[in-house]
């Protein structure tokens, strides 16, 4: 058998060695503790003698697959040999009917917008898993302003309210400098028609804000403050974000609190932790310690699995724990929250455009 792991150079492994591989990796996953011939002679049926056991092990250990903490210790999985048992060695898991059951009802008739969604999606999933969960999302192309409207609260002030074409709302209360009269509110939708209005986001910057205040003319300056609340929301309809949540189960995976401090800054960032989910391989899968680029997660792993939701948003799913974690399990549960999470996010942008 021939494989090639996350890049790494193909490995041709025996039907025994394979065997002893999962073996190992079943025990350490289960224990935490490096495993000997001894121990690995309970958990492989048919095992052969102890001392063709550390024979294969040792073998093993040249190829990358499994290292030797101390000369006297058994072996532990390296992450390339983690990632081959979880990718062509791991019996296939299912997700728990109460699992499934708590993922379709609370990823069920939600009214939040699009973008919003990732996020319940990230907290519910951190606490099915009792691990830290990340949420990716990305839009596809830089929406347009398909909305914007000005509700008056008082004689000088208003709640300004923006829709984007895929569905995103944000909304801003700003106080002018002058009375709004129904003058001036005319004034302005007429240049937010003009100059905002079917206009991609990436368009609204400081130039085109300048030249929309320019418009107004000299007795509706007193105006700007709307305007540029206007634009400021617009430039708050990033085309993608990431997530963490479970922000305490975060310290205990990254073993310290400045490297869990790190993450938290990486995820407000966006780009960083973006980058490396969409580094994913195939639809559902696991980065191990090296492969995320973090030192923080060295000794960790994350599950992840992509979403697509009417090509307007994708994204990636996941939680981050020890490299030891239940993989059986976690990955059937990741996997169907990604799932139900697109529907979940086609459900609201529908409800949006209607």
């Amino acid at each position: 058998m021939k494989t090639d792991v996350g890049g790494e150079p193909q490995v041709e492994l025996s039907k025994r060695k394979r065997e002893v591989l999962a073996a190992v990796t079943k025990a350490y996953i289960a224990t935490g503790l490096p495993v000997g011939s001894k121990t690995l002679v309970e958990w492989m049926p048919n095992a052969p003698s102890s001392a063709t056991l550390r024979n294969e092990m040792s073998e093993l250990c040249d190829l990358g697959l499994l290292a030797q903490p101390h000369t006297s210790a058994g072996r532990v999985p390296t992450d390339l040999g983690i990632k081959l048992y979880v990718e062509t060695l791991m019996p296939p898991g299912e997700i728990s009917p109460r699992v499934k059951q708590i993922v379709d009802s609370r990823l069920s008739g939600l009214s939040d917008v699009p973008e919003k969604i990732p996020a319940l999606a990230g907290e519910m999933l951190s606490e099915l898993t009792g691990l830290p969960a990340i949420t990716c999302f990305s839009a596809a192309g830089s929406p347009r302003v398909r909305k914007v409207e000005l509700l008056p609260i008082g004689k000088s002030a208003a709640t300004v309210l923006l829709v984007s074409s895929d569905g995103r709302v944000r909304h801003r209360t700003v106080r002018s400098s002058a009375i709004l009269t129904p003058d001036r509110l005319t004034a302005f939708q007429t240049v937010v028609r003009e100059r905002v209005l079917g206009k991609r986001i990436e368009q609204l910057n400081r130039a085109s804000l300048q030249g929309a205040i320019t418009a107004f003319g000299m007795d509706m300056l007193d105006l700007t403050p709307l305007l540029a609340a206007v634009f400021e929301m617009a430039a708050e309809l990033e085309t993608s974000g990431a997530q963490i949540s479970g922000v305490s189960l975060l310290y205990r995976v990254c073993g310290s609190e400045a490297a869990a401090k790190r993450m938290i800054a990486l995820a407000k960032q966006g780009f960083p932790l973006v980058t490396m989910m969409e580094g994913l391989q195939g639809d559902c899968g696991v980065i191990l310690g090296r492969e995320t680029g973090f030192d923080e997660l060295r000794a960790s792993s994350i599950v992840a699995a992509k979403y697509r939701c009417a090509d307007q948003y994708q994204g990636v799913i996941g939680v981050i724990g020890r490299n030891r974690m239940s993989y059986e399990n976690i990955i059937p549960c990741v996997q169907y929250c990604a799932l139900r999470l697109a529907e979940a996010m086609g459900e609201a942008q529908k409800d949006m455009e209607d």
